[in-house]
């Protein structure tokens, strides 16, 4: 690229830029001090531009020489050609405030001694010594700095320039330290020679200003070109997530707005940690309420976050929580956000509150059956990619104001080919919805996510947990209930009533049959055998009475000794990359 149209606009706004303050002012040092600051901060940032945008060393080179010694032949032309202070008012104007301005400000004169001093704070002091006894020194020297300021730039700016992010705070380093060595250096001088602090403080402020325009020139630039960066970075990022910016799809919300909403997610707006983690209750502007899981980032985690606020925000079903939008924080945290249901979750309903479990009727818990069981067939059959849900259990069902359950948490999820049945992975979940094949190296399907439904079915009819440990009175040892064990023992003894939620008994009439069937249904679902399970298809059949159910085979059905497991291992496995000890085939027993 030749010097072209970009140094001769540069050149022209410096000439007017000259000509208008020179008009306007041309004797207050305040507007030529301003002037000054326009016209550098011009060169400065056009000279950055040039060197980012990739104009050669050479052409910057010349470019710098030739605006330098343009500046000195107007300083030069004004004093041969004009009187003598116009000479020192366009002296001041294009290199800042130098000693003359300052004996204006304080109506003061300097002696010989004191200007040469002053003189000597505003910059190296090898370079002074050059020129200390000429006349007007001072402005020569300024010139001077700014020319070999500039060469050093694109000293720097050349060796520096592919390592920029990793170079640039060393390269402001030694510009400040530079500066304040000078300084410091200068004023111990001045305090030795002449014990006079008024001195000192004129001399400070004047060796600062002298020094700023060379400064900048070192490290402006490289603040530009990291700023240029940055700015690049964004950019990279930004497009990564351009998939998700299509009408209909979830909105990207900012870290600050969350963080307003949910009052930077304190302990009190902590509403439950799922599989995957935290979820927090916040409220929007418009005062809408909202749920925000925050999932710990991981540094392989990126692709796999992607891909599940794409399938969420894909899933268009009446029973399935719906993606309100997501968040990606510069620490590395990421946030799916989606409505906030009032009625929390089934387990709320089930576990944690008597009254609340008998408000639960039968009729609602057949609902909610049917409601969990539509939208697992919808993710199973329905959708382009068949989605395993991995984490059914009661707290990741939600209820909204009219008991609709809707299925959420889809962290540990899973996607497979609608041609593939089956897919390899380590154990997720919870202990006691987990079917026994992701218990031991097996390949899970949608049957694993049947099991789970199976046994969520079971706690609905009998409202208490599948699992419970029970203490003995006389020998305080701990023994293991099974609530599946018992549901079978109790069916094949014609005793089948003796399971329901007694609150259920004892309020409402409910038929033995339609027990029966749910019970059924269940077992069904837990077989040992992923093979003997039925599709999610064939259980809203059989829920709607479309397709009976038989009684399930006598000796299909694994049953945990989970008082060993609860003893070795944590309750609950989350969702991250931990991963999952193998369970011991001790506690493994078949019925």
């Amino acid at each position: 690229m030749a010097i072209g149209r970009i140094e001769i606009i540069i050149s022209v706004t410096v000439v007017v830029a000259l000509t208008v303050v020179f008009i306007l002012d041309c004797t207050k040092v305040v507007t030529g001090y301003l002037g000054t600051s326009i016209i550098n901060t011009v060169i400065y940032f056009t000279v950055c531009y040039l060197h980012i945008n990739g104009i050669s060393t050479t052409k910057l080179k010349i470019l710098v020489a030739v605006l330098s010694f343009g500046l000195i032949i107007v300083i030069f032309s004004f004093h041969f050609f004009f009187k003598p202070w116009t000479w020192k008012f366009v002296s001041n104007l294009i290199y800042g405030i130098s000693s003359v301005a300052c004996q204006a400000f304080l109506m003061i004169t300097f002696t010989h001694d004191q200007r040469n001093t002053v003189l000597y704070t505003a910059f190296v002091a090898d370079v002074v010594l050059l020129f200390q006894n000429r006349e007007y020194s001072d402005h020569i020297i300024k010139i001077y700095t700014v020319v070999m300021s500039s060469i050093v730039y694109i000293i720097l700016s050349t060796f520096h320039a592919k390592q920029i992010w990793v170079q640039r705070w060393k390269v402001a380093a030694i510009a400040f330290a530079f500066l304040a060595v000078s300084v410091l250096a200068a004023l111990l001088r001045i305090y030795w020679y002449y014990k006079d602090i008024l001195l000192i403080f004129i001399a400070s402020i004047n060796a600062c200003l002298s020094l700023v325009p060379g400064l900048w020139l070192m490290v402006g630039p490289k603040l530009m070109a990291c700023w240029q960066a940055y700015i690049e970075q964004k950019r990279i990022k930004r497009e990564q997530y351009n998939f998700l910016e299509i009408v209909g799809l979830p909105t990207r919300f900012t870290i600050k707005g969350l963080e307003k909403a949910t009052e930077n997610f304190q302990y009190q707006a902590l509403i439950g940690e799922g599989a995957s983690g935290a979820v927090f209750k916040g409220t929007l502007p418009d005062g809408s309420t909202i749920a925000v899981k925050r999932i710990k980032w991981q540094p392989s985690g990126e692709t796999e976050f992607q891909t599940e606020i794409t399938v969420i925000a894909s899933l268009q079903h009446v029973n399935l929580v719906r993606l309100l939008g997501y968040c990606i924080s510069p620490r590395g945290d990421r946030y799916l956000i989606y409505p906030f249901f009032e009625n929390g979750s089934l387990d709320a309903w089930l576990f944690e509150d008597d009254h609340k479990r008998c408000q639960l009727t039968w009729v609602l818990r057949c609902d909610i059956a049917i409601d969990v069981a539509k939208a697992l067939a919808y993710l199973h059959h329905e959708c382009h990619n068949r989605i395993l849900h991995l984490d059914i259990k009661p707290a990741n069902i939600l209820l909204d104001g009219k008991f609709r359950a809707l299925l959420s948490d889809f962290g540990i999820s899973k996607l497979i080919g609608r041609d593939e049945n089956s897919v390899m992975t380590k154990a997720r979940g919870t202990v006691g919805y987990l079917a026994p094949e992701m218990l031991v190296p097996h390949a899970i399907s949608m049957k694993s996510d049947v099991y789970s439904y199976g046994m969520v079915l079971l706690e609905l009819v009998g409202g208490r947990r599948n699992f419970m440990l029970v203490v003995d009175r006389e020998s305080r040892q701990r023994q293991s209930s099974y609530f599946p064990q018992i549901v079978r023992e109790k069916m094949m003894q014609g005793k089948l009533m003796e399971v329901v939620d007694e609150s259920l008994v004892r309020n409402e009439d409910i038929r033995e049959e339609d027990v029966s069937i749910l019970v059924r249904l269940a077992l069904w679902c837990i077989q040992g055998n992923p093979e003997l399970r039925p599709s999610m298809t064939e259980v809203v059949e059989m829920l709607e009475g479309r397709m009976p159910v038989h009684v399930p085979p006598e000796s299909s059905m694994l049953v945990f000794n989970f008082l060993d497991v609860e003893e070795q291992y944590s309750t609950s496995i989350r969702a991250q990359d931990d991963e999952f000890a193998q369970i011991p085939f001790h506690t493994l027993s078949v019925l």
